[in-house]
């Protein structure tokens, strides 16, 4: 996990590294929308307004190749589910119940249907990446909220040797999606995007063994952005280009001169 992590924090630098030292051109945008969780503690597999909530999602795009854009995406959210929702009178008996903040950083790629040069307004795409995000279960006790995980609710606190291990709040994650983009001005665009996001962990409700321990859980979104992009030919990205191009021909110039040094 540690690993993934520092694997992922390494891409994010060479994101921003190209993104402030290229021709590529730079967006950000911010969006709303709704998020709904997917798992042991889902009556049915359709949304339903009791446990979908509002999620909100800032994002970095550069576009270095068309139709090619890479993305740095936070979400912030929040989801939850119930056996008492639902028509499973199963998992009603059960009883259980969940709530968790839903804190991600994705690093993605997207790629272009249709042709996003000169007059095309319009177009849609698909996108994927990979991504961590935390979380942290809790549910009410006489009126209080309490973390789940430290609790140990399927036995990984029990101190044997062949006990469950207390499951990590912070996992891998991967989404996937579709979306459309529609240019309202050369700098101004909307975007509306659908994410499912696979899971590395069937803990998100703090069910599993308890549940459906075969599959893991998992959760999606849905919003709608506003997005900006930068005009790279002026102001400070593309100073930052100029000065980029101006000290790469210094250096070669004194790798050369260094050269006809040497083999004199």
């Amino acid at each position: 996990m540690k690993k993934s992590i520092i694997s992922i924090g390494i891409l994010i630098i060479s994101l921003l590294n190209t993104t402030l030292y290229s021709q590529s051109k730079l967006s950000v945008s911010y969006g709303i929308g709704g998020i709904y969780y997917m798992g042991d503690l889902k009556g049915s597999s359709l949304p339903d307004t009791k446990t979908l909530n509002i999620m909100q999602k800032a994002e970095i795009e550069v576009l270095v190749i068309n139709p090619i854009l890479f993305n740095l995406t936070y979400i912030h959210g929040q989801v939850e589910g119930a056996d008492s929702i639902g028509g499973n009178v199963n998992t009603k008996s059960r009883n259980l119940h969940f709530q968790s903040n839903i804190n991600e950083l994705d690093l993605g790629i997207r790629l272009n249907l249709l042709n996003f040069k000169g007059k095309g307004r319009f177009t849609p795409y698909i996108h994927s990446g990979i991504g961590v995000f935390h979380f942290n279960p809790r549910a009410q006790d006489d009126g209080k909220w309490v973390s789940l995980q430290p609790l140990g609710t399927e036995g990984q606190n029990l101190g044997k040797a062949d006990a469950l291990k207390p499951y990590s709040l912070t996992q891998m994650q991967i989404p996937i999606g579709m979306g459309t983009e529609f240019k309202i001005t050369s700098s101004f665009s909307l975007k509306t995007e659908f994410t499912y996001h696979k899971l590395n962990t069937d803990y998100l409700d703090d069910v599993s063994l308890r549940g459906n321990n075969k599959n893991n859980d998992s959760y999606f979104n849905f919003d709608i952005s506003a997005k900006y992009t930068f005009k790279q030919k002026s102001g400070k990205f593309g100073r930052y280009s100029n000065n980029l191009a101006e000290y790469h021909k210094k250096y070669d110039k004194q790798i050369a001169d260094a050269c006809k040094f040497t083999f004199k």
